[in-house]
């Protein structure tokens, strides 16, 4: 769903709005609170079921970042060094791109300027201990003992065969 669909203008916004509206003015800030992430759950599922494990992880990575912001507040410092890095580089925001960038193809994609994102997390692990600056702001440390837990995660997967896999290939081999 595009935010200029009519589907978003005349059924999901005015839902959402009313729904959290009302559940606030009855008092139930919690109810409106988990209202509005169960229709960000529609809105981000509403082309394909499987965006939900997305926006599923990134509400979960960003909870994090937050509980550790606010429970450790010398974690803060690594938000304004990225701030300050961007600032410093003058990298520039991408402009915005307000299509379903799954219906492209690669090549639209690339032209555009959208890159991908780690397929798995051995590419996401590399990706990370390939970011200079990143480590430089994690620390040596915690940067080591980050990528030794998530390869062994990764080496963990790897090597474990899913009921998946079972279900789709035993009887065929």
């Amino acid at each position: 769903m595009l935010f200029n669909s009519y589907i978003f203008i005349f059924l999901f916004l005015p839902l959402a709005l009313i729904g959290y509206f009302v559940l606030n003015r009855l008092g139930r800030n919690m109810y409106a609170k988990v209202f509005l992430l169960v229709m960000s759950l529609w809105f981000y599922g509403y082309f394909n079921y499987t965006y939900l494990a997305v926006i599923i992880s990134s509400i979960a990575v960003n909870y994090a970042v937050v509980y550790l912001m606010r429970r450790y507040p010398g974690r803060k410092k690594f938000c304004l060094a990225a701030g300050l890095d961007g600032i410093k580089n003058k990298i520039e925001v991408p402009e915005s791109v307000d299509c379903n960038i799954y219906e492209m193809t690669p090549g639209e994609r690339r032209a555009a300027g959208i890159e991908n994102m780690p397929a798995d997390l051995k590419e996401a692990v590399d990706c990370l201990v390939a970011d200079e600056f990143l480590c430089s702001v994690l620390g040596e440390h915690i940067t080591t003992k980050y990528v030794e837990a998530k390869m062994k995660e990764w080496e963990n997967y790897t090597t474990r065969v899913s009921q998946w896999e079972i279900d789709e290939y035993l009887y065929k081999y």
